[in-house]
């Protein structure tokens, strides 16, 4: 059964907080570098793509310039708002208008080029955007150069101890042992410290405290919920999913909910943090 949650003191409704996001996202097509910029806190950090390590965003206004130059343009919109405590996911397609003569993946003229990644923010209390952490996948050093001068390439960071693959084994394996039943293998792609916050908003808790009655409400007679995921972004030592769990219950149709969940690793591949936003909290 679902149900609402009710809004912790100093966090704002869930709706006010996609209607921030939304403003943001308009005021970059419409308006001035000023008036956007207003949307978010003077302190504001950024983290784009997560593992460059959190930034200060300073004015932007190099960054604004060069995306909004009439040779190279940034359209954004977004197609799905999660809200978790005082934390928004966006998941948002991101257009690139190239310069003339740049030839992108577009069959008629090659002039456009689309990603589409998932920002995660943070709203404070007086509804100003206080930072975010962008899941994408990698963009070309040429665009990267364009939007962020000031910035080193990714390429061009320390690599990280774990390949990309071996990060989406992870999820994979942990995805594959719950859904087989298995709950020492599935334990076993966690490490002895994992934290896990679900729904994202709610008292993050350690995973051996909530792992028993999690697994346990997900495997019995009367309740069968089995996990799967569209999509992994994996960025440095973290990844975000595009999940999907598939409810079965004795007394009730079944039922399909998608969520967001975003897992951080050791160096050594087990998953340390596992956070779940959920469009409604399961009660």
């Amino acid at each position: 059964m679902t149900t609402s949650v009710k809004t912790p003191p100093g966090i704002l409704p869930p709706e006010e907080m996609r209607k921030i996001v939304r403003k943001h996202i308009q005021l970059w097509k419409t308006a001035s570098h000023a008036e956007w910029r207003s949307c978010f806190t003077p302190e504001y950090t950024i983290e784009d793509p997560v593992g460059t390590n959190a930034r200060p965003m300073g004015s932007y206004l190099e960054e604004w310039n060069n995306m909004h130059a009439t040779d190279l343009r940034l359209d954004m919109e977004p197609y799905r708002l999660v809200v978790g405590g005082n934390e928004i996911v966006a998941d948002l397609r991101a257009v690139t208008h190239l310069p003339q003569g740049v030839r992108g993946p577009d069959i008629d003229s090659g002039r456009r080029s689309t990603l589409s990644y998932t920002g995660i923010y943070t709203v404070d209390q007086e509804g100003q955007l206080s930072a975010n952490r962008t899941f994408a996948d990698p963009v070309p050093d040429e665009l990267w150069k364009a939007f962020y001068p000031m910035h080193p390439l990714p390429s061009e960071l320390p690599p990280p101890p774990l390949g990309e693959g071996e990060i989406r084994q992870a999820i994979e394996d942990h995805l594959y042992f719950w859904n087989l039943g298995s709950l020492g293998d599935w334990r076993a792609r966690f490490s002895a410290e994992a934290r896990i916050e679900d729904p994202v908003g709610r008292d993050e808790k350690s995973l051996d405290s909530a792992a028993g009655a999690l697994w346990d409400a997900g495997h019995s007679d009367q309740r069968r919920v089995s996990r799967g995921c569209n999509r992994i972004i994996v960025c440095g030592m973290e990844a975000l999913a595009h999940t999907i769990e598939f409810e079965e219950c004795a007394d009730s149709a079944p039922r399909a909910s998608a969520n967001v969940e975003v897992f951080a690793f050791d160096a050594i591949g087990r998953i340390t943090s596992w956070r779940v936003f959920r469009d409604e909290a399961k009660s």
